[in-house]
C-alpha cells in the first residue's frame, strides 16, 4: 500500500524540466523496464552500456530520451540508474565517468552537484577552472590573483595593462596639445 501511494505521488509531479529524484523515477519506470532495457546494447566500447532509442542534442553531446507516462520525457540515464537502484536528488546530475553521454551503464554514472558535474567535463569552464598560470605564464595564486566579477584576475598583467593604458593616454594628451600649439602657431604667422 505505501509503494501504491509512493507511486500515486511520483506521477503527480508536474516538474519535468526539473527533473525527478531517483526514487521518483525508479517509481514511474518500473511498468516500462522491460521496454527501457530494450533500447540498450550492453556491447559497447570500455564497458559502456549504449542507450538505441530516442536521442536529443548536438551530435557529440546527444543524450538517450525515455517518454515515461504520466511524466513526460526523462534522460534515459537517469532511469537506468534509478532502475538499477542508484539513488539521487532531484537537484543532482548524474557524471558519465566514461564521457559517454550515451552510456546508460550505472556503473559509469555518479550523482554530483552541478558544479562538480560542470568542473569535470571538458567545457570552457572547466579548462579555466583548472588553469594555474594566465596567458603570459603568471601563476593564478596568492598575491598575484584576484577576482573581478567573478573572473580571476592576474594582478602583474592587470597593472601591466593599466600602465600602457595611462602611458597611452599620456601620449595622445601630449600629441593632442603639440597640434593645439602648433595650430595656433599657424593662425598667429598668418
Amino acid at each position: 500500500m505505501a509503494e501504491e501511494s509512493k507511486l500515486r505521488e511520483a506521477r503527480n509531479l508536474n516538474r519535468p524540466s526539473k527533473g525527478a529524484s531517483g526514487e521518483e523515477l525508479r517509481l514511474l519506470s518500473i511498468p516500462r523496464a522491460d521496454d527501457f532495457w530494450s533500447k540498450v546494447d550492453k556491447n559497447g566500447p570500455g564497458g559502456c552500456w549504449l542507450w538505441q532509442g530516442y536521442k536529443s542534442g548536438r551530435p557529440r553531446f546527444e543524450y538517450g530520451s525515455f517518454s515515461l507516462p504520466e511524466y513526460g520525457t526523462a534522460r534515459a540515464h537517469r532511469v537506468a540508474y534509478a532502475l538499477a537502484g542508484g539513488d539521487f536528488s532531484a537537484d543532482q546530475q548524474l557524471d558519465h565517468l566514461c564521457r559517454t553521454t550515451l552510456c546508460v551503464n550505472p556503473a559509469h554514472l555518479e550523482p554530483v552537484s552541478s558544479k562538480e558535474n560542470t568542473l569535470r567535463g571538458v567545457g570552457p569552464t572547466a579548462v579555466n577552472a583548472r588553469k594555474n598560470r594566465c596567458t603570459r605564464g603568471h601563476p593564478l595564486s596568492g598575491d598575484n590573483l584576484f577576482y573581478n566579477r567573478g573572473w580571476r584576475i592576474c594582478k602583474t598583467c592587470h597593472y601591466a595593462y593599466a600602465r600602457e593604458t595611462k602611458r597611452r593616454r599620456r601620449e595622445r594628451k601630449r600629441l593632442a596639445k603639440a597640434s593645439e600649439v602648433a595650430a595656433v602657431q599657424q593662425t598667429g604667422e598668418a
